[in-house]
């Protein structure tokens, strides 16, 4: 059994800068993600809504222009451009992550992690011990208990950013800025 002396569970921005600062500290470090590097933050979260914001951002400028005395046209949306762009930025985000996990030797696990209370830490058939564990686990979308929401399509953040077409209705979304998590 591999022995570190810190495992941070989760590669999140408090994950990833965690494993980053103890190796720096001089402890050997292993780190474990279930998804993909970089978390819900760089993955589905902010990265991702940043990125659709500033394109809605630039769209409504352009709109406003002829109040300006710009004259424009209706912009085009091209959808698949923007999610391109989007890929490429978080792609280029993740990838600095694992280089910095890299350059630091943290050892990279990929699997869920199980900790008990001697502080061995198992990824699926692996077990690994650890004198200290970071949990840095980051959240899950909240589905509230509606009973009738499972009749309907409805997004959250890990589908939203996946999509592959622009989905249009003549519904009012329903939204939230109130962050919550589940386990």
């Amino acid at each position: 059994m591999q022995i570190f002396d810190v495992v941070v569970i989760g590669t999140g921005p408090g994950g990833y800068v965690s494993a980053i600062r103890a190796a720096q500290l001089g402890e050997k470090v292993a780190i474990v993600e279930k998804h993909k590097v970089g978390g819900i933050y760089l993955n589905v979260g902010c990265i991702s809504s940043k990125t659709y914001l500033q394109y809605s951002d630039t769209v409504r400028k352009i709109r406003q222009a002829n109040d300006w005395g710009i004259e424009t046209n209706e912009p085009h949306i091209n959808f698949d451009k923007l999610r391109e762009r989007k890929d490429k930025i978080v792609k280029t985000l993740t990838g600095g992550v694992q280089h910095l996990l890299k350059n630091n030797g943290i050892t990279v696990f990929e699997g869920e992690a199980a900790v008990d209370k001697n502080n061995t830490v198992t990824i699926g058939e692996e077990k690994i011990e650890a004198k200290d564990v970071i949990l840095a686990t980051g959240s899950t979308p909240f589905i509230p208990p509606i009973s009738e929401l499972e009749q309907v399509d409805y997004e959250t953040t890990d589908t939203l950013f996946e999509m592959t077409k622009l989905q249009t209705s003549e519904r009012e979304p329903i939204t939230s800025t109130r962050n919550e998590a589940s386990s």
